[in-house]
Parts: structure tokens; C-alpha cells; sequence
């Protein structure tokens, strides 16, 4: 992963976008990061990634991330989540620490203890911990995010307006939408429309 400065302007909600790509990255392949100080530094806090700024150069496209501040950052979290979900800085906050975890696991694989000692041993039973927490963590806030479209969608069949119930179909369809979005990529977005057909009326429905 190359980063470089940007010289071009940067819309906040590109900027926001940008950042949560970056740490998706960052965890998913942590060793690309290992030299990137300015990235490194950044994770360090909240303040930090905000007003992180560069264009990251992946093997087939760009991601481009340029200055805000927190508040910013935070407002703009809400657009990026469909304003659908309250907690969506929590889930950038969240991708940062474990970003910052990840680039540091993957530091510290050289001096990593062999299996077959007792500091060893210890060391993979503190990872797999940390994994298991990060892992409740991660259900926790998608277990949130179902109950909230579940009970959006509940209140569609106890609509008769027929404008209020489409509107609210669409609701819960955006939530259901954002809910994809907490996944690591490439499975983070729903790229082509679907067909969803009813097991109760048999007719089929276009998300």
C-alpha cells in the first residue's frame, strides 16, 4: 500500500468513506501498513483519523482521504451508514482499534513465542481472547441492527396507508442495507438488485 499526499479537494463524505475503506483494509491485510507511519500515527486516536489525509494507491484503484475534524468526521459517519444506524461512529471507532491491533500483530510475528513452549501457548490463548471479544463485540452491534429493521419491517404489516407502508419498506430495507455495510469487504455492499419473493403470497418483490 503506497500512500502520497493529495493535492486535489475532497468532499467529506468521499473523505469519510475513504477512511472506513482504509481500516477495512488495514485489518483485512495489516502488512501493508507496516511502513505507512503517517497511517500508524493516525490510528493512535480518534482525532487522528480524521485528520488523516493522502491518496492510498491499492492495486487496482485509489482511495483518497482528506482532512477534517472529529466532528466532522463524526456527522458525516451517519450519511455513510444511511442514516439508519445511531451507532455508526462507534463502528469507526471500533475498525480503528482493531486496524491499530491487527498492524501490530503483524509487527510483532517475527519475535512471536513457538507453539510448543509455555509463553508460546500463552500467547495464542491471549490472541484467540482478544479475537473472541473483538468478535462479540462485532455480533453485539449487528444483533442491534437486526432488531431495529425487524421491528421496521414488523410495523409494515400493521400499516394500512399505503404510502406510509411503502415509505416504511424502504426504511427497512436501508437498515437492512447498512447492516451489509459492517461486513469486512467485499461483502460490505449490495451491488445489483434482487428479487425477493413472498413464502406467504408468492409474488416476487425488487429490493
Amino acid at each position: 500500500m503506497n500512500n502520497k499526499p493529495t493535492n486535489i479537494s475532497i468532499s467529506y463524505e468521499a473523505s469519510t468513506e475513504a477512511i472506513y475503506e482504509l481500516l477495512n483494509e488495514a485489518i483485512k491485510k495489516p502488512s501493508r501498513f507496516i511502513n505507512d507511519l503517517n497511517f500508524k500515527r493516525a490510528l493512535a486516536s480518534q482525532n487522528g483519523i480524521a485528520k488523516l489525509e493522502g491518496v492510498w494507491e491499492c492495486q487496482t484503484y485509489s482511495i483518497n482521504k482528506g482532512k477534517m475534524t472529529l466532528n466532522t468526521l463524526k456527522k458525516h459517519t451517519k450519511n455513510l451508514f444511511r442514516e439508519r444506524l445511531e451507532d455508526g461512529w462507534d463502528i469507526i471507532n471500533e475498525l480503528r482499534i482493531d486496524a491499530k491491533g491487527a498492524i501490530e500483530s503483524e509487527l510483532n510475528k517475527e519475535n512471536k513465542p513457538l507453539k510448543s513452549t509455555k509463553t508460546g501457548l500463552q500467547a495464542i490463548i491471549k490472541v484467540n481472547e482478544d479475537t473472541l471479544a473483538k468478535q462479540k463485540a462485532v455480533n453485539f452491534i449487528l444483533l442491534q441492527a437486526l432488531s431495529g429493521a425487524m421491528h421496521t419491517i414488523k410495523t409494515v404489516s400493521e400499516t394500512t396507508n399505503k404510502e406510509l407502508r411503502e415509505e416504511r419498506t424502504l426504511i427497512g430495507l436501508e437498515k437492512l442495507r447498512a447492516i451489509v455495510a459492517l461486513n469486512q469487504p467485499p461483502y460490505n455492499k449490495i451491488k445489483t438488485s434482487g428479487t425477493v419473493v413472498s413464502i406467504v403470497r408468492g409474488e416476487a418483490d425488487e429490493l
